[in-house]
């Protein structure tokens, strides 16, 4: 088996169908598998409809996992050289499995990850890698929030939309979780993504163990594949992050620099962690919401 393919649907019937069409259509020329594991939705007919959808190998989970151990339950089932990590809000516009894997062939041993440069809708660059969370950018990031009312806006937004895309393979620090596609032999060397996580940060946790074991990550330009980010979550668009998700934000973020690094760079995340507090006040987040997300910024994990 050449690639194996996996989906992790919640809620997300519409759009899961619409990338699984995607596959189908556009693959051809190599062997590959397709499983989609279900999170135990309840909200829409996932359970009903993907089940019974032609080709694939569906999984159900007895409860929401989060995103990355539902990835790694799927995993069990795999046999390809090499796994595809696809989010369900996510379609291919070409051969991008073949692209995936005749690109793994030609590069060397130590990329031990590659992405697509993802597209939006419309077509345009859209965020395809990222920096690995450190403690410059954590304070950068706050610092910026503070000093955001005081600057202009700009149209676009520093590596979500860049004019120039590289027509070659190039090196990167993270490839994110929309289209992580990785080597078999490097998950069995390396591991998976860390169960600790239920959601967020758990694809630059494992790639950073993966970076420290000498594998690099690369960015591939032959595979087209859109991403409508932010199309499976369930936040209201006037208000994209909900109080549970940002808790959930903030807590795994914790749990990155807690494993990630030592001790006393964790504490020091911690202390700078505090000046967001205010920000958080004159959020748009209820009194209670606040309340929830001040206990969590202060609350030892």
């Amino acid at each position: 088996m050449d690639i194996s393919v996996i989906i992790v649907n919640y809620n997300t019937c519409a759009l899961t169908r619409e990338c699984l069409d995607s596959i189908f259509a556009n693959t051809q020329g190599v062997q590959f598998e397709v499983f989609v594991v279900d999170n135990d939705s309840q909200r829409d007919e996932s359970k009903q409809v993907l089940s019974r959808y032609p080709g694939i190998q569906y999984v159900q989970a007895d409860t929401n996992l989060g995103f990355g151990k539902a990835n790694n339950l799927g995993y069990q089932y795999t046999s390809g050289r090499y796994v595809l990590f696809l989010n369900s809000d996510t379609y291919l516009l070409n051969d991008a499995l073949s692209a995936f894997v005749h690109g793994f062939d030609q590069l060397p041993n130590n990329v031990g990850c590659i992405g697509a440069q993802l597209l939006s809708e419309e077509g345009n660059p859209n965020n395809s890698y990222s920096e690995l969370p450190s403690l410059k950018l954590y304070a950068e990031s706050i610092l910026n929030l503070y000093l955001y009312p005081f600057r202009r806006r700009k149209n676009v937004c520093p590596n979500r939309e860049n004019s120039i895309v590289p027509a070659l393979p190039y090196e990167v620090p993270y490839v994110i979780g929309a289209d992580l596609c990785i080597r078999r032999n490097v998950i069995e060397g390396c591991g998976l993504f860390d169960p600790d996580f239920f959601m967020y940060y758990e694809d630059s946790e494992m790639q950073s163990r993966y970076r420290k074991a000498g594998y690099k990550a690369m960015i591939i330009p032959s595979p087209q594949i859109v991403h409508l980010e932010d199309a499976s979550s369930s936040a209201p668009k006037s208000k994209q992050y909900t109080a549970l998700s940002r808790m959930r934000n903030l807590q795994s973020q914790a749990l990155y620099f807690k494993k990630v690094y030592r001790r006393p760079y964790y504490w020091l995340y911690r202390i700078i962690s505090l000046f967001s507090f205010p920000l958080y006040l004159r959020s748009y987040y209820t009194s209670a919401e606040k309340r929830m997300l001040m206990r969590t910024l202060i609350r030892p994990l």
